[in-house]
């Protein structure tokens, strides 16, 4: 009995203990501070700043009302993003740029120790009122511009309409329409959304270029924008509709590929934008004049800005390119235009402007022809926009030759005569035609030059035979350092059949020298007197002379066999090679052996190294002086 009494007492005991200890935790977790809103009598949890602008209503709320504070103190986890100053009763937020940040209260008390509180602070960057709507699957509303905030509607259905007016990092801060109700069930009608989950579409396209008109062959630019900028599809696409004018890139990179006005479009889903460019040929100056009134264009198209208007008849204007049916004009500094642009540059339409005439062309002086011939004169009219390109053609002595209105000739005497191609403004070119009796005019046949062979010192060639010509002339060159030749006369054949042939030219070892033969065709009048009728020029054969070719392999585990291609210099018989070799551990070639014939073997070789050889003829000359090849490419061989 008395067991079971004690038993009870300690049970007893263990209760009020409990009760006493659960009394005092109960008091201290019922005294709290919170960040409140005076104005609405409410808890702040979170708050949308603009960048730029402040935030002056956090107070300060005690539970219960009598805690007397020691310390107050206000911070922001990120100040980049916002900053606050507060005292004992209210702080400020100041939002510095987009982002989301952490407002903290810290209270150091007398009865109740520390207490705190936070709430969460989105800073946006104002947008103005876009239109947009949920896009793809079922998405969430929050509070603020994190997943981790307070959520306002969940599984918002696809295609819901809303209006952007914030953004914050990935997160749109938007405005619903009043016939939402929010999960929350609070009245206010805004909160954040991903921006990944919203849809804008695009209300607008500008684009403008960066030149009035572009060269051919050269690149200008054309640049858009995308409204709203924040629009789902924020880049347009370039189009041209004439790619034989030009072509465009996706970034908006225009090159004008031919003559004339072409439009490049800049589109974003079912908007447009369209640029026109003038895409022009330059010419050289050419004076002109006004046949008439005119209007003086930005660019090669009758929609195009005006520059200057009804300029009147007669005014001078300096022609500097084409662009269909218009002239790239430039005009003096003292001509004003209307648009108040320095730019001397301006497109007017070709039919009223007058280009005259300065000189006619002919594209053959001088013609020899046999009494059967028939041949086609051109004539060109300088400069090529001049506004009358009528050619007359005629002849001055008749009985010789007959011409057309198109400038072809007709044989129809012998003798000399000339033919005349004038315009009615008044310059003329002329063409000295003479018709031999019993000539051949055929044209002559193609031949070629080939290397035979090079010896040390020797260049050995030949050309096929050329049918028709009556002289072949062989020439020797050198190529000077801008790549043009000069050419020396080594020999000739002359004679009605010229039967091709072989030639020798003596060089220095190592030099490369080119080659080439011209073929004429001449009739002969008289002894003193030779009209040529035809020439022909053969290919060009490059001659390096005294290279050597090296090649080699290991043999077996004791020798390395080198060969090479043969030289020999045939005025003397003091001459051979010269073999030069290094090991790994050498930094110079060291000559190796002297030899006679184009190959050798060498025996002093071990295993595991590598081998490197080249080779050089030499002769001795009538001085009694060796004269050397250049040394002949080089070869490794790695003894196994």
């Amino acid at each position: 009995m008395k067991k079971f009494t004690a038993n009870l007492l300690l049970i007893l005991l263990s209760i009020l203990i409990g009760f006493s200890v659960h009394s005092s935790v109960y008091a201290a977790d019922d005294a709290k501070v919170e960040i409140w809103s005076y104005s609405l009598n409410e808890r702040i949890e979170h708050r949308s700043i603009e960048v730029g602008k402040s935030n002056p209503n956090f107070g300060i709320m005690f539970t219960p009302s009598d805690i007397v504070a020691n310390k107050i103190k206000w911070s922001i986890d990120d100040t980049s993003i916002a900053t606050v100053t507060g005292n004992n009763d209210t702080a400020t937020v100041n939002a510095v740029k987009e982002g989301m940040t952490t407002l903290r209260l810290n209270v150091s008390t007398e009865s109740n120790g520390k207490l705190s509180h936070s709430s969460v602070i989105s800073v946006y960057t104002a947008i103005d009122n876009v239109y947009g709507k949920v896009n793809g699957k079922a998405c969430t509303f929050y509070r603020g511009a994190t997943k981790n905030s307070w959520i306002r509607s969940e599984k918002v259905k696809q295609g819901q309409e809303l209006t952007i007016i914030g953004s914050c990092g990935s997160f749109y801060y938007v405005e619903l329409p009043d016939d939402y109700t929010f999960d929350d069930g609070r009245d206010t009608r805004k909160a954040y959304v991903e921006k990944s989950k919203v849809y804008v579409p695009v209300t607008d396209v500008k684009a403008w270029r960066n030149s009035n008109d572009v060269k051919v062959g050269e690149t200008t630019t054309v640049t858009s924008v995308v409204y709203p900028q924040i629009a789902t599809v924020n880049k347009a696409t370039y189009t041209t509709d004439n790619s034989s004018i030009s072509t465009c890139d996706g970034n908006g990179n225009v090159q004008g590929k031919g003559e004339g006005y072409t439009r490049i479009s800049a589109t974003a889903e079912n908007k447009k934008a369209i640029c026109g460019l003038s895409v022009y040929s330059q010419c050289s100056d050419v004076s002109g004049s006004l046949k008439e009134e005119a209007d003086f264009l930005i660019g090669a198209d009758s929609g195009e800005n005006i520059r200057k208007a009804k300029v009147p008849k007669n005014q001078k204007v300096t022609v500097i390119g084409s662009c269909g049916n218009y002239f790239r004009i430039k005009m003096p500094t003292d001509f004003n235009f209307d648009d108040g642009d320095n730019s001397r540059i301006a497109y007017v339409l070709k039919s009223k402007v007058y280009v005259p005439v300065t000189e006619i062309k002919i594209n053959k002086s001088e013609l020899n022809l046999g009494e059967k011939d028939v041949d086609q004169l051109k004539a060109e009219v300088i400069p090529a926009q001049a506004t009358n390109k009528t050619i007359v053609w005629s002849v001055a002595k008749k009985g010789v030759v007959e011409v057309d209105q198109n400038g072809k000739i007709k044989v129809v005497g012998t003798g000399n005569t000339t033919v005349i191609a004038k315009s009615p403004e008044g310059p003329s070119a002329a063409c000295k035609i003479t018709v031999f009796k019993d000539l051949d005019t055929a044209k002559m046949g193609d031949f070629t030059l080939r290397l035979v062979k090079t010896t040390a010192g020797c260049n050995t060639l030949e050309y096929s035979r050329c049918k028709g010509a009556t002289q072949c002339e062989v020439y020797s060159g050198v190529k000077r350092p801008d790549g043009t030749f000069k050419w020396t006369f080594l020999e000739g054949e002359y004679g009605q059949l010229c039967e091709g042939g072989e030639f020798d030219e003596e060089v220095d070892l190592g030099s490369t020298h080119y080659y080439k033969v011209v073929a004429t065709k001449e009739y002969v009048r008289d002894s003193f007197d030779f009209v040529t009728l035809d020439e022909k020029t053969s290919n060009i054969v490059k001659v390096t002379n005294g290279t050597l070719t090296l090649s080699g392999k290991q043999k077996n585990k004791k020798r390395n066999t080198l060969s090479w291609n043969k030289l020999k210099r045939e005025d003397t018989k003091k001459q051979g090679y010269v073999i030069y070799r290094k090991t790994n551990n050498d930094k110079k070639y060291k000559k190796l052996k002297e030899v006679t014939k184009n190959s050798y073997t060498d025996k002093s070789i071990k295993k595991k190294k590598k081998y490197s050889y080249k080779v050089r003829m030499f002769y001795v000359n009538e001085d009694g002086k060796r004269e050397y090849s250049p040394y002949s490419n080089g070869i490794t061989i790695k003894v196994k």
